[in-house]
């Protein structure tokens, strides 16, 4: 009939990668009322927005404060419902740990602070890989999202992997933007054209519908 979970008081560290992106992770303990369950759950979180209110696109962190987390769920009616209280401060050079360890980070990663430590985290599109297990070393490289299945072009474009992401062409014979594609028109009998149009094919575009003289 619904259950109730509990998350203890937490504070989440957000770095501002570049200008209307923050990243973050942070780690809780889920505890279900009335049960001895708990679920240890990690969060990575990566938000874009637009930003109107500064052109600065230096690197910087803030804190976010939550307390008080409600979460229930209600079966009868179907709903999660979700509460919390809130705070955002910024924190400054002496409390940022990412403004030392920004320097440790290897290239296509970022620092994301946690606690008074920090954790380098590789940009999206790009996934870890250890070149050294026994000291721990690694580089952040391109995923490939065509190889892996990840990508998200319509079954009938090509999926064309890049740095640090993909992009999406439609096939020959197939016209949108690659994430959705409609198949061309063949001949004139597979459109219809308005009063005062006929349709011309065209080898090279399909059929299209042209206005004949004296009309717009």
């Amino acid at each position: 009939h619904g259950s109730k979970l509990s998350l203890p008081d937490s504070q989440v560290q957000f770095r501002k990668i570049s200008q209307g992106v923050v990243r973050s992770q942070s780690s809780y303990v889920v505890h279900v009322d009335n049960s001895l369950d708990e679920y240890p759950v990690t969060v990575e979180q990566t938000i874009s927005f637009t930003e109107h209110c500064s052109t600065s696109t230096s690197e910087s962190s803030f804190r976010l404060k939550s307390a008080r987390t409600f979460i229930s769920y209600e079966e009868t009616e179907n709903i999660l419902r979700f509460a919390s209280t809130n705070k955002v401060s910024s924190m400054t050079d002496n409390d940022d740990p990412c403004v030392v360890g920004q320097v440790s980070c290897v290239n296509n990663s970022h620092c994301i602070p946690e606690g008074s430590t920090f954790k380098c985290v590789c940009n999206n599109g790009f996934q870890t890989l250890y070149t050294d297990e026994a000291t721990g070393d690694y580089g952040c490289v391109d995923i490939n999202e065509c190889q892996s299945g990840s990508h998200s072009c319509d079954n009938n474009a090509l999926c064309i992997n890049e740095v640090g992401s993909f992009s999406c062409q439609c096939r020959q014979g197939y016209t949108g933007n690659g994430y959705s594609c409609q198949e061309v028109p063949q001949d004139c009998s597979s459109i219809s054209c308005s009063p005062g149009a006929e349709c011309i094919e065209s080898a090279e575009n399909g059929p299209h519908c042209y206005c004949i003289p004296g009309f717009v």
